[in-house]
């Protein structure tokens, strides 16, 4: 497959640049139509129509609210595979919580995260004294 999209993307380059060419006022419309065909085809069912319809939208206000889309998009997609494993993980501890703790991988990702959160924490803290103190 890889061998596959890099002859597709090699060979096509200059179609995709000629795409660029196309107007906005043509492109956008029919990239619309091309997503709404490809969620009814899918499923063949409305509903996932209207969730893209609707996710669109939410989409758009979010942008303009100056809301980043990238974690809403991962969480929408990563959120229902989480919570099957979440269930899995639960069925093979019994239901004990302590497994998701106390094993060295599961103990390295909360570390990680942990310092991942400080060291965010710390940066926008740091910046935030710098821009106050060169303002006064």
């Amino acid at each position: 497959a890889n061998v596959v999209m890099l002859l597709v993307e090699f060979y096509g380059l200059r179609g995709f640049v000629a795409l660029l060419r196309i107007p906005k006022q043509i492109l956008l419309p029919a990239i619309f139509v091309f997503c709404i065909v490809g969620a009814f085809g899918l499923n063949g069912s409305m509903f996932d129509v209207w969730a893209v319809l609707l996710l669109g939208i939410l989409g758009f206000f979010f942008q303009k609210m100056g809301i980043p889309l990238p974690p809403f998009i991962l969480g929408f997609i990563i959120g229902p595979l989480a919570e099957i494993n979440l269930r899995r993980g639960l069925m093979f501890s019994k239901g004990d919580f302590t497994p998701f703790f106390t094993s060295p991988i599961a103990a390295f990702f909360l570390a990680a995260t942990v310092f991942s959160i400080g060291f965010t924490i710390y940066t926008q803290v740091k910046k935030s004294r710098s821009t106050l103190t060169t303002s006064l």
